[in-house]
């Protein structure tokens, strides 16, 4: 065979979309799910399931609470993950990791700025020439 039919180039592009929808997805991660796909994947490979599945948690950074008094949770993120990006736990605005960026560097890096309702001048100094992110 030197070349893919039509018929097999069309399920070939079919599978590679799905493929890339599911790899860039920044949905919440399905941990029974992405559990049950690891379990499949030894089963497939033919190797004994393991007898613990591992979550991770890790911290990112204290959150506005505990910046400003000392006491209240960090942000965090629970690996793995099914998408690109994940969830930012204990976060108000419930953001995504990467959404969560976005708010901090429209911020001059300050995103607890965003509710008091007047961007300070050193905030709009900070962002002096930024491209959007």
């Amino acid at each position: 065979m030197r070349s893919l039919t039509p018929r097999q180039n069309a399920a070939l592009k079919s599978a590679q979309t799905r493929w890339l929808t599911w790899i860039f997805s920044t949905k919440p991660a399905n941990r029974e799910q992405a559990e049950e796909g690891v379990l499949r994947t030894y089963r497939a490979g033919g190797v004994p399931e393991p007898e613990i599945l591992l979550r991770f948690d890790d911290e990112v950074a204290p959150d506005a609470i505990w910046k400003a008094h000392g006491n209240g949770e960090s942000y965090r993120i629970t690996l793995p993950g099914v998408g690109m990006d994940a969830l930012l736990e204990n976060e108000r605005h419930g953001l995504l990791f990467v959404d969560y960026l976005r708010l901090a560097f429209q911020w001059g890096g300050f995103p607890g700025f965003e509710s008091q309702g007047q961007t300070p001048k050193e905030i709009e100094f900070l962002n002096e020439g930024l491209p959007p992110f």
